[in-house]
């Protein structure tokens, strides 16, 4: 035998619904359909690009590559910098040299050089660093743009990104859960009336 249950209706489940539409009508927007200002902050690409140009050395990635933050990608041709670099450290070596300049004058000129030098070296370092294409952020390789021993020109985009965000992901989730819920509740404001 079949209970019956008294309760009365109220509008509660009705404005549940409505509330979870409008929360689903957002989330459908922001997740299939995003504004300019939502692209600005959550790029489903990024365009990767050398501040200078060169000649492509080394690609180390391939399309659908997994990458973490701050791996290398791409990597530019380095032979003069890497001689530079070299010597570099071989005259700062040889500055330690016993017997090195012992002229009165000696240690200051050394410490002259030694600065000057240094200051090089770090130079030299920051434009190795900049030979090196690296990933921002974690992603996957939509696609490379250059290919081994190609002249890249500045700012041109060398590799494409594609951003492991999960935002899209989870306003597409919230949209399916947030209709789904208000759907519940319409079933139950008219169950109960």
């Amino acid at each position: 035998m079949a209970r019956k249950y008294k309760v009365e209706g109220t509008k509660d489940f009705l404005y549940a619904a409505i509330v979870l539409f409008a929360l689903g009508a957002w989330a459908i927007r922001d997740g299939w359909f995003p504004s300019e200002s939502v692209l600005e902050k959550h790029p489903r690409t990024l365009p990767l690009a050398f501040e200078q140009g060169g000649v492509v050395a080394d690609i180390l990635v391939a399309p659908d590559d997994e990458v973490k933050s701050g791996q290398a990608l791409v990597i530019l041709q380095r032979f003069e910098l890497e001689s530079r670099l070299a010597a570099l450290e071989k005259s700062l070596k040889s500055l330690d040299e016993p017997g090195m300049d012992d002229a009165p004058d000696g240690a200051a000129r050394r410490a002259e050089a030694r600065a000057r030098w240094t200051a090089e070296l770090a130079e030299t370092r920051a434009a190795l660093a900049q030979r090196e294409l690296r990933a921002p952020t974690n992603g996957y390789v939509a696609a490379v743009l250059v290919e081994r021993n190609a002249l890249v020109r500045p700012k041109a985009t060398a590799v494409e990104l594609a951003v492991k965000d999960h935002f899209y992901a989870f306003n597409k989730s919230l949209a399916f859960l947030s209709i789904t819920a208000a759907l519940v509740c319409l079933y139950i404001h008219y169950k109960v009336k």
